[in-house]
């Protein structure tokens, strides 16, 4: 273990702060987000009581390495969930052209002028080229409120025919 590794003496069994280091390590995991999943899962091990009678005759490292490697997977889970959001929104929110057409840019802007404020903020961060996770940050909300704004001002285009804008 690394002397950046946080000590759990007393608090944990040695071989079980190992046995988590171990496991992240061969999961992957890089040595900068070892602390954090120590913390989490010395949590979740001092909760955990060994009972020989309901593991089907499983060793003790045998049960605790299972239950760590299913932390670890949910850890990795989470994360590939997160950066799917992430690229999903992303592909929301590509670069819009400025249209050729005149009157086409009259339209659109007339549409958002109509838009309340909430909304043409939103716009504002789309023209300028922010994702839906960006916008959520910069506007402090949720990417979720993003979405549904956005949505909601691509039926608002829809509705008064310039949304063939929104192609481009």
């Amino acid at each position: 273990m690394d002397d950046f590794m946080p000590k759990y003496d007393g608090v944990l069994e040695q071989w079980k702060v190992d046995l988590i280091a171990a496991r992240a390590k061969q999961l992957g995991f890089g040595k900068h987000d070892w602390p954090d999943l120590m913390q989490r899962l010395v949590l979740i091990l001092r909760r955990f009581k060994y009972d020989p009678a309901n593991v089907n005759g499983a060793q003790e490292s045998t049960v605790v390495q299972a239950l760590i490697d299913r932390h670890l997977l949910f850890v990795r889970r989470t994360a590939a969930r997160y950066q799917n959001k992430i690229e999903f929104a992303s592909a929301r929110t590509e670069p819009m052209c400025e249209p050729e057409d005149e009157y086409l840019a009259l339209d659109v802007r007339r549409v958002v002028e109509t838009l309340t404020e909430w909304e043409q903020a939103v716009c504002r961060e789309l023209a300028a080229n922010y994702s839906m996770e960006e916008i959520a940050n910069r506007l402090g909300c949720s990417w979720h409120t993003v979405k549904i704004t956005v949505d909601g001002i691509a039926l608002r285009f829809k509705a008064e025919e310039v949304d063939g804008w929104l192609d481009r």
